[in-house]
């Protein structure tokens, strides 16, 4: 199948064109070159749409799924957060890059009789070889809740639940109340519902993340930071560690 990625129009008009980011299709459209998924479309054309939510709100930057069978190609333009993707760092601009593409064919799939298992299996496998997020909105859902728990369990003191689940092998019970002690307050509970965009992670290797959420403190956001190093297998944490906790 012929796979051709181009520059999203308005986001490069203002940023520029992503090195990584074109290295990275350019890759991927050689990696699918000989591969094939759908006896009809044999060339996919996608142009994600990068741009602000009141350009949208204006009817330009439209949504396209363009499919002609008669010809064997397929158009695609769908949308990408602008502000996420605008304040990513790369790892994260190609993970939501890969998401973009499979949305796009899983919105043809049906039409143009295409193997979208197969096709996003093959995608899995070159971003594992490349060290790629893939299926990025997933990820970040299970770190964001997972370091929430984690916060929420060290708020109610449950050391038992934490030596047993392997997350103090780095810091110990008596290292975290030494630390807590110090900051002074009490830990409060963190509504998730709330704490939308108070959460960082950034991707280390071999599907392990570091994750970054400011601790509540007395009712408040504090600058006092829970770092996690978490595991992800089969959209599944794994296993993890309470890294440090520290004033940034």
């Amino acid at each position: 199948m012929e796979l051709n990625i181009n520059s999203p129009a308005y986001y490069t008009k203002i940023y520029g064109v992503d090195d990584e980011i074109y290295w990275m299709c350019r890759e991927l459209a050689q990696y699918m070159k000989d591969k094939d998924y759908s006896e009809s479309i044999k060339i996919v054309g996608i142009v994600p749409i990068i741009a602000p939510e009141e350009v949208i709100d204006n009817g330009l930057c439209k949504e396209v799924k363009k499919v002609e069978l008669k010809s064997g190609f397929a158009s695609l333009s769908l949308h990408v957060n602008y502000s996420k993707y605008a304040g990513a760092d790369i790892n994260k601009k190609k993970g939501m890059m890969i998401d973009n593409i499979l949305k796009s064919i899983k919105a043809i799939k049906s039409r143009a009789k295409f193997d979208y298992k197969r096709f996003e299996n093959d995608i899995r496998i070159f971003c594992e070889n490349n060290n790629i997020i893939f299926n990025i909105e997933k990820i970040e859902e299970l770190l964001f809740e997972q370091s929430i728990d984690i916060s929420n369990h060290l708020a109610l003191k449950d050391f038992d639940y934490l030596l047993n689940n392997g997350y103090l092998t780095e810091l110990s019970k008596s290292s975290i109340l030494s630390i807590l002690c110090d900051y002074g307050g009490n830990l409060s509970f963190i509504d998730k519902n709330k704490y939308i965009g108070r959460f960082d992670y950034y991707m280390l290797q071999d599907n392990r993340y570091q994750t970054e959420i400011d601790l509540i403190i007395d009712d408040y956001v504090s600058d006092l930071t829970l770092s996690c190093e978490l595991s992800v297998e089969n959209n599944k944490i794994i296993g993890g560690i309470i890294d440090d906790i520290h004033v940034l």
